[in-house]
């Protein structure tokens, strides 16, 4: 007779106000996605005069505007497109002389991160376009030159101008063929997750240190300073909001967000918190300066860390609420890295990233243990990934005779 293997020990029983607690957050999260998804947007047409000054009257004809003048001549025609950046989708308004000439740009919502907005801004990055013709491509980076440091967010203004241009000419919301973006922040990203699943199959401890110290060291270097595209808590909200972009201009997004859970999946650790994270590397240059511990150091009050792990994750909720709720998955985006790798934030974001990088000689990764919001979410994805699994492994098996 066929006896069934003994099943695994099951985990230890979950507490009441556990329960409570993860019930809640989904409660927020559901409600947060509702409300967003329910809110509708404002009427484009009142907008078209501020993209054809000329207009005096605004016919709407499927996704087209038709601008006349008060002659009923026709002054040009308008459209709006939207495309995802880094932290968020962004729609422009794009309005069309007579002549195929691009005579105006409105941004209609925004809802990228604010740092990369204001780098679009100050740099008048949708100037560039204005007297582009419709017949004339639009290529960032040949055609017209980007922004560093928001090579996404531009990547995405460009593409939401591309797709307005192509339903003026075409008079439908007609698919645009995009070349795919596969350079040298793709490469290094990909390197990188490579690196790290190798890093736990090492087995001297001073083989483990040195390929760690590279990956965060060329992490920090490429990623960090170089293009300023680390993973963030506006990643996430994007992707339960549905905001996911062309995957051929936005190559990037898809591997730092898939490769990082995907990693966790397959490995069941979390190696872009620990190895990868340029904002991480940085934490620990500073920790090199001190003496800096690890937060669970005896010498520290353990009760006060086990509490304040708890921070994390509720700020992290609250950034997903947020973005959820107001579909702009920036909105609630904190992070200072976009400070450090640019240089350029107000009062805010400077003062939080001097107070953890001087912490940081100190603490070891005081802002990953007690405030990044990317780390809890990537628990939650291993804590789902050992749930899953304990449960298939403690399936009923039948036997048969």
């Amino acid at each position: 007779m066929a006896h069934a293997p003994a099943r695994p020990a099951k985990p230890p029983r979950t507490r009441n106000n556990s329960r409570l607690r993860n019930a809640l957050i989904v409660f927020i999260l559901l409600a947060a996605w509702l409300y967003g998804f329910t809110t509708t947007r404002a009427d484009i047409a009142p907008l078209v005069p501020n993209v054809l000054p000329s207009a005096h009257t605004v016919v709407k004809n499927g996704d087209i505007f038709i601008a006349y003048d008060a002659d009923h001549a026709v002054v040009g025609y308008a459209a709006t497109a939207d495309a995802t950046g880094y932290g968020g989708p962004v729609t422009l308004l794009v309005g069309v002389d007579p002549d195929g000439q691009i005579a105006g740009i409105q941004v209609v919502e925004q809802h990228e991160t604010p740092g990369f907005y204001t780098l679009l801004r100050d740099n008048r990055f949708v100037q560039k376009f204005l007297g582009s013709r419709l017949d004339q491509p639009l290529v960032l980076g040949e055609d017209v030159d980007g922004v560093s440091g928001a090579s996404l967010s531009a990547s995405a203004v460009a593409s939401a101008i591309w797709r307005s241009v192509e339903k003026i000419r075409a008079g439908t919301n007609k698919p645009v063929s995009a070349p795919v973006q596969f350079g040298l922040p793709e490469v290094t990203l990909a390197a990188l997750f490579a690196a790290s699943l190798l890093l736990p199959r090492l087995r001297k401890a001073r083989h483990k240190h040195t390929l760690r110290w590279a990956i965060m060291v060329v992490s920090l270097v490429i990623l960090g300073f170089t293009y300023n595209k680390p993973l963030t808590i506006a990643n996430f909200a994007s992707l339960l909001a549905g905001y996911w972009p062309t995957w051929q201009t936005h190559l990037y997004w898809y591997l730092v967000l898939g490769g990082s859970i995907g990693v966790v999946l397959f490995s069941g650790k979390n190696m872009y918190c620990s190895s990868i994270c340029p904002f991480g590397a940085a934490q620990e240059c500073c920790a090199r300066l001190g003496a800096a511990r690890p937060f669970n150091d005896p010498d520290y009050n353990p009760v006060m860390s086990r509490r304040m792990r708890w921070v994390p994750r509720w700020l992290a909720v609250l950034a997903l609420a947020l973005g959820l709720a107001f579909r702009q998955p920036g909105a609630a985006s904190y992070e200072p890295f976009g400070t450090l790798f640019t240089l350029n934030a107000s009062f805010v974001p400077w003062a939080l990233l001097i107070v953890v990088l001087f912490a940081s000689v100190l603490v070891l990764r005081p802002f990953c243990t007690y405030l990044c919001p990317v780390k809890p979410a990537l628990e939650f994805v291993l804590f789902a990934r050992n749930r899953v699994r304990w449960l298939w492994q403690t399936r009923t098996i039948v036997f048969h005779p």
